[in-house]
């Protein structure tokens, strides 16, 4: 549902679903689930140019993908996250 609101450019509502997910997390166990719900927040971090706590989901998702393995995952964020450092020069 959130990535319908980010489509369509309402990022206040997406921010609030992934937030909520997030509170979730320790009622999940799906390392996959979290380390997305990171990223797709992060990437709304981003559109709303709030690039710092952008970039600390994203280490926390490349984290959480380290610590589980999960090394398809981990490429999405590795290729991301550099991106943001040299476009916006944090």
């Amino acid at each position: 549902m959130s990535q319908i609101y980010q489509l369509g450019n309402d990022l206040p509502k997406a921010e609030k679903i992934l937030t909520e997910s997030i509170q979730l997390f320790p009622k999940v166990n799906d390392s996959k689930l979290k380390s997305i719900i990171l990223h797709t927040l992060a990437n709304v971090y981003g559109m709303q140019v709030k690039y710092t706590q952008a970039l600390e989901l994203d280490k926390q998702g490349l984290d959480l993908c380290t610590k589980e393995n999960l090394v398809f995952l981990s490429r999405s964020f590795t290729i991301t996250c550099p991106t943001l450092y040299v476009q916006w020069q944090i």
